[in-house]
């Protein structure tokens, strides 16, 4: 019963045989580690964005005692979307990278650096206005 269940699935989850040979093995595996340190990154991005929305939330005195900047206001969607964007781009760039190397081809990618380059360009720059902000009111 459950073999049948489970069945449709194991072509999915099951990778197939691929002939090592050259570095292909190799470059697969790197593609993985890096993949996953991109999920990773992700779930913290995501985790901070939650963090903070929570935050606000379970203390109102934050949000009664100053006025919030559209920055701070918007920071925590903006880090969760950031978080999501990563993980479609790596995501992306996982499997097609994966694809391309059965073939035996190697194509540098220049659209995820720039996606990803922007996501973390973004999250420092809500971090810094963040950091100012806060700052301010201490004075």
């Amino acid at each position: 019963m459950i073999a049948r269940l489970v069945k449709p699935f194991q072509a999915l989850v099951s990778g197939t045989n691929i002939r090592n040979t050259g570095s292909t093995a190799r470059d697969i595996l790197a593609m993985e580690r890096t993949y996953l340190a991109w999920i990773r990154t992700s779930f913290v991005i995501l985790g901070i964005g939650v963090g903070l929305s929570e935050y606000r939330n379970s203390h109102p005195k934050v949000q009664k005692n100053r006025d919030m900047s559209t920055v701070e206001e918007y920071s925590p969607h903006f880090l969760v979307a950031i978080g999501q964007v990563i993980i479609l781009t790596s995501s992306y760039r996982y499997f097609r990278g994966t694809n391309v190397l059965l073939k035996g081809d190697f194509i540098p990618s220049k659209m995820s650096i720039i996606v990803l380059s922007l996501c973390a360009g973004i999250s420092s720059i809500l971090a810094h206005q963040m950091l100012v902000s806060g700052s301010d009111d201490n004075e």
